[in-house]
């Protein structure tokens, strides 16, 4: 309830109430004989209504004003703002809640990098690496996985399928149906969908999930996990009460853009046109105004991955806490995922400088002490 009072030459009172509150306003103006147009009660009350930015509505309003006289309508609103401040502030007091928060013991667990995980996008590329020293063989879902397999299995090894960001359900469901599906025992899956889908499986988070702390690490610690690209170094060495394995991608082009759409068909047709092959037959970018160039690669389904134009090229890593590190190859040839492999494996973890000039700007991305 509010209560505007005033008589002519003195100073107006607004009393609100509120439950057992009563919150009192003085002005420090006289209402004064109006020399033109008088100040009415509608208006007044017009103003004293005026509370749609805060939780109030005004319930019942008293107005005792005098007839011909003027008070300005500044100092009304200034009323009515200073009496719901204090009324606020009244409540806040009175529900003041004292919580007792129970005392947490944090634990950070201390890790150390065991080997090395690799994500290639063609079988040229796996079977640059199949013979080395590689922890896992992350592979997409695609038409050569049935062949990607067969060549881990000759070597001894084993592949990891990955999900795409446009896999859908169907597709999924597709290769869980397939004979394929008992042939893996791990799939690192980018979404809740797919984690859902193949919960039969061990699962693996890809970094689509955006794991970059120790409450969203701790939720999901049943499953290993590929740290947030948005982690810095000081982060990762700061988590506590990490169980889990956790897996740092130290290399590689992110994906700027996921399309249904294929850039390189409608350039050539105006159309999507699928299974076209050109993407096959030669080597495809985006340039923009700064002469950046930034890779495109198609999947099966002629959808397009548009790569940033700069590598993450991780040094310093000897000493950061996580299990693995990953190397996430996309348009590299045979030889250069043999280098760059050689260049983790033989310098950067053991804390040396990197050996090798790529042919793009490497960049540390988030990763700074």
């Amino acid at each position: 309830d509010m209560i505007f009072t005033g008589s002519l030459n003195s100073t107006p009172l607004l009393t609100i109430k509120y439950q057992d509150l009563i919150i009192t306003i003085k002005s420090n103006q006289k209402i004064e004989s109006a020399s033109n147009v008088p100040l009415d009660t509608q208006r007044i009350f017009k103003q004293l209504t005026k509370l749609g930015n805060t939780v109030f509505n005004a319930n019942k309003i008293d107005i005792d004003f005098p007839d011909n006289a003027f008070f300005p309508i500044k100092e009304i609103n200034e009323m009515r703002r200073q009496g719901i401040e204090q009324l606020i502030q009244k409540i806040t007091l009175k529900n003041k809640i004292n919580i007792e928060y129970p005392e947490v013991s944090l634990h950070h667990v201390p890790k150390r990098i065991k080997g090395i995980d690799v994500r290639v996008y063609n079988l040229k590329q796996l079977e640059a690496l199949i013979n080395e020293d590689i922890h896992r063989y992350y592979f997409p879902l695609s038409k050569d996985l049935d062949k990607a397999i067969d060549l881990a299995t000759g070597f001894n090894k084993k592949i990891v399928p990955f999900t795409g960001f446009l896999s859908n359900s169907k597709q999924l469901n597709e290769f869980k149906e397939s004979d394929l599906y008992c042939k893996v025992d791990e799939i690192l899956v980018g979404d809740y969908g797919a984690l859902q889908i193949f919960n039969d499986k061990k699962c693996l988070l890809d970094f689509n999930f955006n794991l970059y702390n120790s409450y969203s690490l701790n939720y999901f610690n049943n499953y290993a996990a590929v740290l947030s690209l948005e982690m810095s170094k000081n982060m990762i060495n700061n988590l506590n009460d990490i169980n889990q394995e956790l897996i740092l991608v130290a290399y590689g082009k992110t994906i700027n853009m996921h399309l249904k759409h294929c850039i390189i068909s409608d350039y050539y047709f105006n159309c999507k046109k699928e299974k076209c092959n050109l993407c096959h037959q030669g080597h495809y970018n985006l340039v923009d105004r700064k002469n950046e160039k930034f890779t495109i690669l198609t999947d099966d389904n002629c959808n397009n991955l548009v790569f940033n134009s700069h590598c993450l090229y991780l040094e310093n890593i000897s000493d950061v806490d996580v299990d693995y590190i990953l190397l996430s190859f996309s348009d590299e040839n045979y030889e250069e995922c043999k280098k760059v492999f050689y260049d983790f494996q033989n310098n950067i973890i053991l804390g040396k400088p990197r050996q090798i000039k790529l042919k793009t700007r490497p960049t540390n991305g988030y990763f700074y002490d």
